[in-house]
């Protein structure tokens, strides 16, 4: 009963940032009561009447429009937050930012030149959403590298779109041919958790039939599925290990998912 209120609760009131057909990369700064948790190329997503959302790293803003020169302004503050739940107060427009009391959120166009190589840089693939959860996805600690740790947390598009379907039906990552899915070693007592690693001879093959409407396990060639420990924990915060068990073991702890642009 707890796994089910948790993960139906986790379905039902997130609010992560979407993606936008609109989204583009901009200069954006969010400062909340003199902390800058935002600043430099983020992810610009205008709303009707003037509207926006900015996103960067583990954290986003609302600025909703109310009147002329006039919003409300919200964050999610902790990065474990599922939504922008924390409201700021009233903000006023000055330039490409909006200002109230205790935060300042901006966001300006980049040179034509500027957005061409912030699009570039972008991954352009899919992202893999739990079915239970879907405003959460797969995403990457850190940079897109070997040996980087691919975990459950709040999706942040376009940077969690990282995963492509290969001509021979595995799961490669976008942009980088290089880098393939892999298994960390376990410790003494550690389940494998999911990486990217260097592209080998011998690097394991993950294959998914997941499509947009379509859920489905991921798993290896091996017959290892992809598992969550953390989804059955009713307190648990982002982000959570992805770590691996046999599919003849892990039942209804292998998780499904849905393979999709957000």
């Amino acid at each position: 009963m707890r796994l089910f209120a948790f993960l139906v609760g986790l379905a039902l009131a997130c609010s992560a940032p979407s993606a936008h057909a609109e989204s583009r990369p901009a200069e954006c700064e969010l400062t909340v009561r003199g902390q800058t948790y935002i600043r430099g190329v983020c992810q610009f997503s205008p709303q009707s009447g003037g509207s926006f959302e900015i996103s960067g790293g583990d954290y986003f803003a609302y600025v909703n429009v109310t009147g002329s020169g006039v919003a409300d302004a919200s964050w999610n503050e902790n990065p474990a937050s599922t939504h922008a739940q924390v409201p700021l107060g009233t903000v006023t427009r000055s330039g490409a930012c909006w200002v109230g009391a205790q935060v300042r959120i901006c966001a300006r166009a980049l040179s034509p030149a500027a957005q061409r190589a912030a699009v570039a840089a972008q991954p352009d693939g899919y992202a893999l959403f739990p079915d239970i959860a879907l405003h959460s996805c797969l995403g990457v600690e850190g940079a897109l590298e070997a040996g980087a740790t691919i975990v459950l947390r709040n999706c942040h598009v376009p940077a969690d779109l990282i995963f492509v379907r290969r001509a021979d039906g595995t799961l490669g990552v976008s942009r980088r041919p290089d880098l393939c899915l892999g298994l960390e070693g376990p410790g003494m007592s550690r389940p494998p958790r999911l990486i990217l690693q260097s592209c080998e001879a011998d690097s394991p093959s993950w294959t998914t039939s997941a499509t947009a409407t379509q859920t489905a396990p991921v798993q290896s060639a091996a017959g290892m599925c992809l598992v969550i420990p953390q989804m059955a924990v009713s307190d648990a915060r982002f982000p959570f290990r992805v770590e691996a068990q046999p599919c003849s073991s892990a039942g209804d702890r292998a998780v499904r998912f849905v393979l999709n642009r957000g």
